[in-house]
């Protein structure tokens, strides 16, 4: 749906395979970002893309810049100047639960202008990814198609493919 300052985080994980661990996506975001605890994020929303990104959203102009010692806060006020519901990010709302930042808007204290919206495409779950998350619960995908990068490969250029047509 969105992601921002916290998912950055999940860069972090040293697994060429990290791929497998996008079921339980959120809840991860949130313990990466009780471990790693981030002093500063900036959100650079010069160049934004809106729909499914990083490689198949559109890019769109925005010409803003954000900053926060605070990442939930940033993330939340960020969904808000797209015009995105922050509790429909569920990492962010569990982060916001287990005491990582503030979320409400009338909790955060912004400072320059915030009267700045746009209205941009979230990102929908295709029913390509929502078959990709079901079948990793199977050792035999896993292992066989998702880590063997010829199939993969394969399987990816196909999937491109069908969003070219709007079939994914």
């Amino acid at each position: 749906y969105f992601t921002g300052a916290l998912k950055n985080q999940w860069g972090c994980i040293p697994r060429h395979d990290r791929i497998l661990l996008h079921r339980y996506l959120d809840e991860l975001i949130v313990e990466l970002n009780t471990v790693l605890k981030p002093k500063i994020s900036i959100m650079d929303g010069i160049s934004a893309m809106e729909g499914r990104g990083p490689v198949n959203g559109r890019r769109i102009q925005l010409d803003i810049l954000l900053g926060s010692r605070d990442p939930v806060a940033i993330d939340a006020t960020a969904m808000r100047i797209v015009g995105l519901d922050p509790e429909k990010a569920r990492h962010v709302v569990l982060a916001s639960q287990r005491g990582l930042g503030k979320f409400l808007p009338e909790e955060i204290e912004p400072c320059g202008d915030t009267n700045c919206r746009f209205d941009i495409q979230p990102a929908t779950l295709e029913w390509t990814v929502r078959a990709m998350n079901f079948l990793t619960r199977y050792e035999f995908f896993t292992n066989r198609i998702l880590l063997n990068d010829k199939i993969f490969g394969a399987g990816k250029r196909t999937v491109g493919l069908l969003r070219r047509f709007g079939l994914s």
